[in-house]
């Protein structure tokens, strides 16, 4: 897990710069999820609009009750939000 916040300082980020430089878009569904008992959304708005900007189709949203690490906190609904999302029509 350390590792992925690494890459979202350094080498995902230099290819975030790079799609964005070329208008790279996420032409698929996207899910955007984030924790109810976290700081993010006060800090940087809603997770939602943020990542619009990025995709072609407005994402999907949920938001899990949970803190900042919600795959370790509530892994059972990051588990059920991810399986309704894939299976949804």
């Amino acid at each position: 897990m350390l590792e992925d916040y690494a890459a979202g300082l350094h080498v995902d980020r230099r290819a975030d710069e790079h799609d964005r430089s070329t208008g790279t878009l996420i032409e698929c569904q996207a899910l955007v999820g984030w924790s109810s008992r976290d700081d993010m959304a006060s800090l940087y708005g809603d997770p939602a609009r943020i990542w619009q900007s990025w995709c072609t189709h407005p994402p999907q949203t949920v938001v899990i009750e949970s803190g900042h690490h919600m795959a370790e906190e509530n892994p059972s609904a990051v588990a059920a939000a991810i399986v309704d999302f894939l299976t949804a029509e």
